[in-house]
C-alpha cells in the first residue's frame, strides 16, 4: 500500500490528502493534485517519505518549482 503524504497547495496553503493521480518517475514517487479551494495545480515528488519538491503549473509556462 503506497503512503500518502499530506500536500499543501503552493498557492493558497490549503492541506490536500487525495492525489488526482500518482506515478512514479526515478526514484520520486510524484502525486498530482488539483487543490480544492483555488484550483491550482501541482505535483509533489516524494522519495522516502519526505517531499522533496513541488512543481505548480504556471499558464503559458508548463511547471515550474514552487
Amino acid at each position: 500500500m503506497k503512503r500518502i503524504v499530506m500536500s499543501k497547495c503552493p498557492h493558497c496553503k490549503k492541506d490536500n490528502t487525495e492525489p488526482k493521480k500518482t506515478w512514479k518517475y526515478g526514484v520520486y514517487n510524484v502525486q498530482s493534485f488539483v487543490c480544492g479551494n483555488c484550483g491550482t495545480q501541482y505535483r509533489d515528488y516524494v522519495r522516502d517519505h519526505n517531499q522533496f519538491f513541488t512543481l505548480r503549473l504556471m499558464k503559458g509556462t508548463g511547471y515550474v518549482k514552487a
